[in-house]
């Protein structure tokens, strides 16, 4: 056996040569290898589909599932749960923002802007980022007189944010156009705290002093209040029509009065308060007529203001419509409680229309609340005043 040659082919015992078997072996595992998914290593290709391909049918059709790996899925998964949040999230606030915009544009359109100021600035305070809103809010208010609802809502929606060159231009014009309204109202102030620091040296320096009991010394303090603003007049730092509106207030008649708000109303028709008080200056007069005119004039500007429907609401009653008057009245304390004088005008249209026990329960809920009322008024409810004699005044 030392000089028998091993090689290929059988041995003189009918066996495969060493050789033989290692090379057999060999090529058998090279052809189980490439038989196998490239993949798993586990299951046999399958090219029933594909005569190129190099994955199992199970392996395939994960991959076809799963093309990445499986953790940059799960990232990818995540990413993608987030965004369809963000979207619904996005399509809700587009569809509340249609809705509100709707809305105040029906509101307006019908002559109710202080209901559309309302309405959008209550979008606003869940979606104060949203800037067509806040534009579409400070236009309305400047198109209508609403100027402190515009500053507000210019300081409100857009302080800090960034907006495009031409809403930039068009704000500033708008904040030009409201700084001498403001100039107006903060000179008035500081006018009037320099009016009670002389009134209090020009009385020895005692505070509480009366000017309704004293009347020479209330005279005097009109007059020369009154003339302060007449300086102003003519001045572009100040809003004119606002300063004629203050100086009536100080007029020592109604006919003095008058003349200065039609100045206010001349000079800026959008300003509602200008043209309602001019209203009551001829109803107090017993020019029905003029005053109907200056009120209507004040709702074709806003047809649910406030002011002016309770105005309205008191002509009507004068002229013998005490349910329609009634209903005016109510709509504007439904509208602004708080508005100057329109509790008191309520519960005189509840007594008008012989609802008694409901304007004495208004009454008591009222003074409940803290409000007080004065003689003129507990004179009417008692009977000492006609309401013809409450609301006009014989020249």
């Amino acid at each position: 056996m030392d000089n028998q040659e091993i090689k290929g082919g059988y041995d003189a015992n009918g066996q495969i040569g060493q050789n033989d078997n290692v090379q057999a072996e060999n090529s058998w595992e090279r052809i189980l290898e490439d038989q196998l998914c490239r993949k798993c290593h586990a299951r046999s290709i399958d090219r029933s589909e594909n005569s190129n391909s190099i994955l199992c049918h199970t392996c395939r059709e994960e991959q076809i599932r799963y093309p990445l790996p499986r953790k940059v899925v799960l990232i990818a998964l995540a990413l993608v749960a987030a965004l369809t949040v963000a979207m619904v999230q996005t399509f809700q606030v587009l569809k509340d923002y249609r809705q509100v915009y709707q809305e105040a544009r029906i509101q307006a359109d019908e002559g109710d802007i202080f209901s559309a100021l309302l309405t959008l600035d209550e979008f606003l305070e869940d979606y104060p980022d949203s800037v067509p809103v806040a534009e579409r809010m400070v236009d309305l208010a400047m198109e209508h007189g609403y100027y402190d609802a515009a500053a507000y809502a210019v300081d409100t929606y857009f302080h800090g944010k960034s907006i495009s060159d031409e809403l930039y231009a068009k704000l500033t014009r708008y904040m030009d156009r409201l700084k001498p309204y403001y100039n107006t109202q903060e000179r008035l102030e500081l006018l009037v705290n320099e009016m009670n620091d002389n009134l209090l040296k020009i009385t020895g320096g005692e505070e509480g002093t009366d000017l309704e009991a004293d009347e020479e010394a209330a005279i005097r303090w009109v007059r020369e209040f009154k003339e302060k603003l007449l300086q102003l007049t003519g001045e572009a730092e100040y809003d004119e029509a606002l300063l004629y509106y203050y100086i009536a207030q100080f007029a020592e008649d109604q006919k003095e009065a008058r003349e200065y708000l039609k100045k206010s109303v001349e000079i800026d028709p959008l300003l509602t308060y200008p043209q309602v008080q001019l209203g009551t200056n001829y109803r107090r007069s017993g020019d029905l007529e003029q005053a109907r005119e200056c009120y209507e004039q004040a709702l074709s500007i806003d047809s649910y203001n406030p002011g002016a429907l309770r105005v309205v609401g008191i002509l009507e009653m004068l002229e013998g419509n005490m349910e329609q008057g009634l209903a005016n009245i109510q709509m504007a304390y439904d509208r602004a409680p708080d508005e100057e004088y329109v509790k008191e005008t309520l519960m005189i249209a509840l007594t008008e229309n012989g609802r008694f026990e409901e304007a004495q329960q208004r009454k008591d809920e009222f003074e409940a609340a803290g409000e007080t009322f004065d003689q003129e008024f507990e004179d009417y409810l008692s009977g000492m005043i006609s309401l013809h004699d409450y609301y006009i005044d014989e020249e």
